[in-house]
């Protein structure tokens, strides 16, 4: 599944008509979303500590990227 987003991003990442800087007020919430979970189970990973960082990165940036492709893509293709 991280793969997948991966692969998405990149995919996505390579197109020229996108705004880069319209992904920071998204990057800022996400963010403070992602941690604010992470100090609530923190205690309770263990050994998934370090799994459950890169799934939750790996899916900040399949959240980014989707995001950007408001405008480029048809409301359909979008939604």
């Amino acid at each position: 599944m991280i793969l997948g987003k991966l692969v998405y991003a990149i995919r996505f990442s390579n197109s020229s008509d996108i705004n880069m800087y319209k992904l920071v007020p998204y990057l800022v919430l996400y963010f403070i979303y992602m941690m604010g979970l992470m100090l609530m189970i923190y205690d309770n990973l263990g050994d998934l500590f370090v799994p459950s960082i890169v799934f939750l990165f790996a899916s900040l940036i399949f959240v980014l990227f989707g995001f950007l492709r408001e405008g480029v893509v048809n409301k359909v293709s979008f939604f």
